[in-house]
């Protein structure tokens, strides 16, 4: 083995092990813990009843998407490419407006 040179300092000593918890430790975490989750799930709530009150005020009062013309994926895709080409002469000729 290697015997410590005059210059190295010795290894720190072993923390100190703590004591296990006590089974009132333990009860007191868990109270703690669901008075925790009982205030979370009543915050949840209230955001839920928030978010389902603005969506019948979006639906009542004509927000919504439905009935909306939808442009399928091929037709977004020659859109932006059509955007792209603008002013460079190649758009017709790449992407005709009018179907044959």
């Amino acid at each position: 083995m290697t015997e410590p040179q005059e210059n190295e300092t010795p290894p720190p000593p072993p923390p100190e092990a703590s004591p296990p918890p006590t089974s009132e430790d333990m009860v007191t975490k868990a109270n703690e813990a669901a008075d925790r989750m009982e205030a979370a799930n009543k915050e949840l709530a209230s955001l839920l009843d928030k978010q389902e009150r603005l969506k019948v005020e979006e639906t009542l009062g004509g927000k919504t998407t439905a009935g909306k013309p939808t442009q399928s994926k091929e037709d977004k895709e020659i859109a932006d490419a059509r955007k792209l080409l603008k002013g460079t002469g190649y758009d017709d000729d790449l992407f005709p407006t009018k179907k044959a």
